[in-house]
């Protein structure tokens, strides 16, 4: 069985320490998914980092214009921020972890109604 080729959504900050692989997404999702590719990756890399950030092709490169109906390529895509993340966020020595501080809240905070 054929896998589907990938594009891959990289979160990048560099002020923040994250260069991480967040997403790879089959290319059939796309046209499944969204009507214009790239504004719904960037979409995807806000809503997982919790910052605003720019689109891009490489870590140093410039914004992707999202203005026109561009068709996404099989490649790296670089979710760019240096604002910090609404995300809490930890590092181990391999791989930087997200978490949702809302369930992090909920679950710290957590009494059971049994006794």
């Amino acid at each position: 069985m054929a896998t589907s080729p990938k594009v891959d959504l990289w979160l990048y900050s560099k002020s923040n320490e994250i260069d991480i692989l967040a997403l790879s997404i089959p290319l059939g999702a796309f046209k499944e998914y969204a009507v214009n590719s790239l504004k719904w990756l960037k979409y995807l890399g806000y809503a997982i980092y919790g910052a605003e950030g720019r689109l891009s092709t490489s870590k140093d490169g410039p914004e992707i214009d999202l203005n026109y109906d561009a068709v996404v390529e099989i490649r790296p895509y670089y979710f760019i921020s240096e604002s910090q993340s609404e995300t809490c966020h930890t590092h181990t020595h391999t791989h930087t972890h997200f978490h949702d501080p809302f369930l992090l809240k909920l679950v710290l905070n957590f009494e059971p109604h049994f006794r």
